[in-house]
């Protein structure tokens, strides 16, 4: 089993033909968890649901709840009272929160009036007082200059577009080259150098060198001649990544203004010590100067404030005319505007540098291992491939095979050693859509996606994804129109206004205002990449108040990242052989990453701590729960009554298997099925508040 699956836990059926076999069927039922990698499993038939709906106590079971024999409750969730009382506390609690900070906000507005601007008409006749729109930067700063990003997707988008369909009409068209002409291929030259040898006729021969020039000339001119030089042109792997590098050096002094020179030194001392030193270490030499290498550099970037107060560097450059003032007591005028501070930014670079240096340590030293393990992953019981291969069944004939795999294939089948040249590894780091936040991508992956586009998302569903993203803005602009969470959250003395439901009541508004921004940054640029071919990960793949676990909430929040996690710490570390191990140094590194703070040190302790304890309980819980089902099985069919427990059981035995015959005589399947639904909830909602503790303290 793959170490994966202890972070990643999607499950993952085996298939005979992937060829033959749909989504559907892999993702048929929820009882995929319970299949061995070689087990077939026939599905039990299911009735299509009907409109007719007739109100039933409990929420529809599944084969996991009640077992496959006696799946018969296929009913709309709609159609059951649990659910629906359910969803409407939820919502009755939401709004009834919203209500609440929204009063506060008004009785204490005068506290923050300053920080907000003036709100839009419509809402202002709706009784907003303002609009927060000034105190969190990355929101602002985003919004802003949307435009921009939104103008550059497209420039990158049309030039991607325009070499790869260049590229694929003159390789379609492109004749055979012929090869090359003598002296005497044409008719003329012919009858000028076939002089009667019999008749003693001297004829004159040109010089070699004057025959492969005329050859030359009639190639040049001739049309075909020109297709073939234009398509060896387009055929250099270097044109895309080559653009890609020059428009991401230009966004980056954009962005950075003067100091841009110190990502870029770093970006190639990286390429320039990494890819030789891979050559003469050991892996596990290698991995611990490289991580040393980035942690202390993270650390050192942050604790001297990105090197931007030097005194050497302020002189040449400052970035504005205060720090200049500050620092050279003297008014500068700096040579371009600052919009974003380069050590901020150079988190995700980080993440990328440790990516190439892995993936290239791979495919140097187990390439063939690492492909034929992603091949034999990938063609039995992937859910993505299948579904890539069902959505472009039509056209597959006409598509490259690498244009029918999932991002995770991509990213674990290993490269060409050539193809981790210094302009891949650039156009990888500076890639403009990706570059300030997100989402990650591997090294493999990204140059998976610049060879061969992706197919995951077509032109309708791209449509649907932007109306999404505007669905999501829609929102977050409201609700900063009547609850100024980032305002609230800026003024400690306000909060302590709070009463104790109003601070609860704000916690969850905070995660919701959280969830939002991220999620709209995040999409935007997920679409704005796909606009140019590259995949990367769906970050926030539910909301906030979706998740269940402690594992699920890290596994949804930041997907990329959590992805990024497995490949490059997790497995590398043991995987599920060493769960309780790795999971201090992950979290450890993810503090370490946000910022290197005493607070964040103490988060990641107690994150790791729950996370550990979730895992020793869901073990726990798992073999009770199996178990159960074996007494349950052996004694509930066929017993009476009056059946005595062989004594020869143990304690915990004997009194499993009394309890598992009171349950199996007295108890439904439906009901036992309900009752542990909610056992389950309980401990979810205990991870939960773990959670949001822990997120409180960080």
């Amino acid at each position: 089993m793959e170490p994966e699956k202890a972070f990643n836990e999607e499950p993952e059926a085996t298939v005979q033909d992937p060829s033959l076999v749909s989504p559907s069927s892999l993702l048929q039922g929820s009882a995929l968890p319970l299949l061995s990698p070689s087990t077939s499993v026939s599905q039990p038939p299911r009735t299509a649901p009907s409109w007719s709906c007739r109100l039933h106590f409990v929420s529809p079971t599944t084969a996991l709840d009640i077992g496959a024999a006696d799946y018969s409750t296929v009913y709309p969730r709609l159609c059951s009272i649990e659910y629906l009382v359910t969803a409407a506390t939820c919502l009755g609690t939401m709004l009834y929160g919203f209500a609440v900070l929204q009063s506060f906000c008004y009785k204490n507005f005068f506290s923050y009036q300053w920080d907000t601007v003036d709100p839009n008409p419509f809402f202002e006749r709706m009784g907003s007082k303002g609009y927060d729109d000034s105190v969190d930067d990355q929101w602002v700063g985003f919004i802003t200059h949307y435009k921009r990003f939104l103008g550059l997707a497209l420039l990158l988008a049309g030039f991607s577009g325009l070499y790869r369909a260049l590229l694929s009409y003159s390789t379609s068209s492109a004749s055979p080259v012929p090869s090359d002409n003598t002296a005497c291929s044409s008719p003329s030259a012919s009858s000028e150098c076939s002089g009667s040898l019999d008749g003693h006729v001297k004829v004159w021969m040109p010089p070699r060198w004057l025959d492969k020039l005329r050859s030359r000339a009639r190639t040049l001119g001739s049309p075909s001649g020109a297709r073939r030089r234009c398509t060896a042109f387009l055929q250099r792997s270097w044109i895309l990544p080559a653009f890609y590098t020059v428009v991401g050096v230009v966004f980056v002094i954009f962005v950075h203004g003067p100091h841009f020179f110190l990502p870029l030194l770093i970006i190639i001392a990286n390429y320039v010590i990494f890819s030789r030193l891979q050559r003469w270490c050991p892996y596990w030499l290698f991995m611990v100067i490289m991580w040393a290498a980035h942690v202390t550099l993270l650390y050192l970037i942050e604790i001297n404030d990105g090197f931007e107060q030097t005194y050497w560097l302020q002189y040449f450059v400052p970035t504005s005319e205060k720090v200049a003032w500050a620092v050279l007591a003297e008014v500068r005028i700096p040579l371009w505007k600052q919009r974003m501070r380069w050590c901020v930014a150079f988190r995700m670079s980080t993440l990328r540098l440790i990516a190439f240096n892995y993936d290239l340590w791979e495919a140097t030293h187990a390439a063939a291992r690492a492909r034929d393990r992603a091949r034999a992953k990938h063609d039995t019981g992937c859910v993505e491939c299948a579904q890539l291969r069902e959505q472009n069944a039509a056209s597959a004939a006409a598509l490259p095979a690498e244009a029918l795999r999932c991002y995770k294939y991509r990213t674990e089948y290993a490269r060409d050693p050539a193809d981790y040249n210094f302009l891949n590894y650039a156009a990888y780091v500076l890639f403009p859509p990706l570059y300030l936040a997100g989402p990650m991508s591997s090294f493999n992956a990204f140059v998976s996606h610049m060879r061969v586009p992706s197919t995951s998302m077509p032109l309708r569903k791209m449509v649907r994804y932007a109306f999404g993203i505007l669905r999501i803005y829609i929102t977050e602009y409201t609700l900063l129109h009547f609850v100024h969470i980032p305002c609230l959250g800026s003024y400690a003395f306000v909060i302590l206004r709070m009463t104790l439901l109003e601070q609860a009541h704000f916690l969850f508004y905070m995660l919701a205002y959280l969830w939002l921004k991220f999620s709209f940054i995040w999409k935007s640029s997920r679409l704005f990449a796909m606009f140019s071919g590259i995949e990367v990960p769906e970050d926030m793949r539910r909301c906030f108040g979706n998740t269940l676990t402690v594992r699920g909430f890290w596994r949804d929040w930041h997907a990329s990242f959590n992805l990024w996690i497995v490949r490059y710490m997790y497995i590398p570390m043991g995987g599920r052989s060493r769960v309780a191990l790795s999971v201090l140094p992950i979290f450890l590194f993810i503090a370490v990453w946000h910022d290197p703070a005493l607070h964040l040190v103490k988060w990641a302790v107690c994150i790791a701590a729950m996370f550990v304890a979730e895992v020793a309980v869901s073990g726990c819980f798992g073999w009770a729960a199996a178990a159960f089902r074996r007494e349950m099985a052996a004694a509930a069919p066929h017993s009476t009554r009056g059946v005595r427990i062989n004594s020869q059981y143990s304690w915990r035995i004997s009194l499993l298997a009394s309890k598992t015959y009171f349950w199996g005589r007295h108890v439904s399947r439906h009901s036992r099925a309900a009752m542990r639904r909610h056992l389950c909830y309980g401990g979810c909602f205990s991870s939960i508040l773990g959670v949001m503790r822990a997120n409180m303290m960080g």
